[in-house]
């Protein structure tokens, strides 16, 4: 008999548990966020965070995890994207402007 595949909820579990265990960093004073990326017949992949949740908004690293249904491991996580490294960020003043002056907006110049 074939061994039943894991459910996305056991996989959420899953994942919760090895992110709070230190994986991705520190959870201390910390929240998860977490959204399905992609499902195959084999695999569920997240892209995973930390969010300092109380604290003043900083720019968040995320990180790819991938869970194997079947045998219902967890791969090491990859990092997905990281405003340390990118230099594609823009401040929060330089998005709002962004917005605000884009083409058609009674703002725009």
């Amino acid at each position: 008999m074939a061994e039943e595949l894991a459910t996305q909820d056991e996989d959420v579990s899953a994942l919760l548990a090895f992110v709070f265990s230190g994986a991705i960093g520190s959870p201390e004073g910390k929240g998860v966020s977490y959204a399905l990326a992609e499902a195959t017949a084999t695999t569920f992949s997240w892209v995973t965070a930390l969010d300092d949740m109380d604290g003043p908004p900083t720019p968040i690293d995320r990180y790819l995890i991938t869970f194997d249904k079947q045998a219902r491991e967890v791969f090491p996580p990859r990092p997905s994207y990281s405003p340390r490294r990118s230099s594609r960020v823009l401040s929060s003043q330089q998005q709002a402007n962004s917005w605000l002056h884009r083409p058609g907006s009674p703002t725009a110049r």
